[in-house]
């Protein structure tokens, strides 16, 4: 597979998406991966036909190498993937920042559908799936980014712990994205603890919204400080 890889060509892109109806579920995987590394858009059709398998190895692959390739075409599929709470976290993750580089670099048109679907998942009960929904939120419309990382942090954050009176110190990033937040914490992040306190203070103080948010997470919400930052600091 990686020789046919390395020769490239229409021809051998044929034979890599011949090699993906082999009955061999490792060796479908590794086809996916070296398409994705190719990145060629001819790939998208026979790498979007794997995403109705049952194999979670094998879709993850097909998600991973079509968020690479980018190209409009899967972003149905691989919503519904997303929203699947029964799928692999990691499939969820992949499925969350192919969405943001299928509708982002890759000019697919923006369907509500999609948009709306990523807006729920930055407050998903698994953190890791929060943080791509959120990265690909700002991936997809980095001009509409700063207004919609202000309205997130406007959301109220978790209830503290009654036996605790400070912050918690550790936010929970995953490896993949820790270099966005540069190892930043919600202790460590001034603006993130005033906003974090601020939303606190208001919630004892008895101000309600008009209609009550979910919580975000302090770990998503130290991401998305640090995102307006960089919004704010090209």
């Amino acid at each position: 597979v990686s020789l046919l890889a390395a020769m490239r060509g229409e021809r051998v892109l044929e034979r890599l998406h011949l090699l993906l109806a082999e009955p061999d579920p490792a060796l479908k995987r590794s086809v996916a991966r070296v398409l994705g590394e190719i990145g060629d858009a001819r790939s998208a059709p026979a790498l979007s036909a794997l995403l109705e398998t049952g194999d979670a190895d094998l879709l993850y692959e097909a998600v991973h190498a079509l968020g690479r390739i980018a190209r409009p075409g899967a972003e149905e599929k691989i919503a519904a993937i997303l929203a699947d709470r029964k799928a692999h976290h990691s499939v969820r993750v992949q499925a969350a920042r192919a969405l943001g580089r299928i509708c982002g670099e890759g000019g697919a048109a923006e369907p509500q559908a999609v948009t709306d679907l990523l807006a729920r998942c930055v407050f998903d009960d698994d953190e890791q799936v929060a943080h791509a929904a959120l990265y690909a939120l700002v991936e997809m419309d980095p001009g509409g980014a700063p207004a919609r990382l202000a309205d997130l942090l406007e959301a109220p954050a978790p209830a503290q712990d009654s036996r605790e009176e400070s912050i918690r110190p550790h936010a929970v990033v995953p490896p993949e994205l820790k270099d966005m937040v540069a190892g930043q914490t919600a202790r460590t992040s001034t603006l993130a603890a005033i906003l974090f306190a601020r939303s606190v203070i208001g919630a004892q103080a008895g101000v309600t919204a008009p209609e009550p948010r979910p919580a975000l997470a302090i770990g998503v919400r130290v991401l998305a400080v640090r995102l307006l930052g960089d919004c704010a600091n090209p």
